[in-house]
């Protein structure tokens, strides 16, 4: 999977295992780096979907083509996805075999 930045600013946080750990915490970045990296390695999204509790099944993005993924209580990545149009089932469902690009927006952390 194709995970691009919204901002050159969270593209170099994000694949720097010091600054991750300086930004959200040593034991919170390793698992940001963790979940970043087994996002990357998938295929698609519908592998991504087959990691426990990372995603609800069945995907249903926002309108804006967003979606959250599940670090580790309280961090979340917001993807938007990166495809137009975008893939979708006819009941608004994401055609999940067919995303492979994702962008990250942003690291909540909370109740943001």
């Amino acid at each position: 999977m194709l995970i691009r930045f919204s901002s050159e600013a969270l593209a170099k946080v994000c694949n720097s295992s010091e600054l991750l750990g300086r930004r959200w915490g040593a034991a919170r970045g390793l698992l940001l780096e963790k979940r970043l990296s087994q996002i990357g390695a998938m295929p698609n999204l519908h592998l991504v979907t087959a990691i426990p509790g990372i995603l609800e099944t069945p995907v249903r993005l926002t309108k804006k083509g967003e979606l959250v993924a599940a670090v580790f209580l309280p961090l979340r990545l917001l993807f938007r996805v990166d495809h137009d149009p975008i893939p979708l089932h006819e009941n608004g469902d994401a055609r999940c075999t067919e995303i492979h690009d994702l962008i990250l927006m942003e690291v909540l952390d909370g109740g943001d």
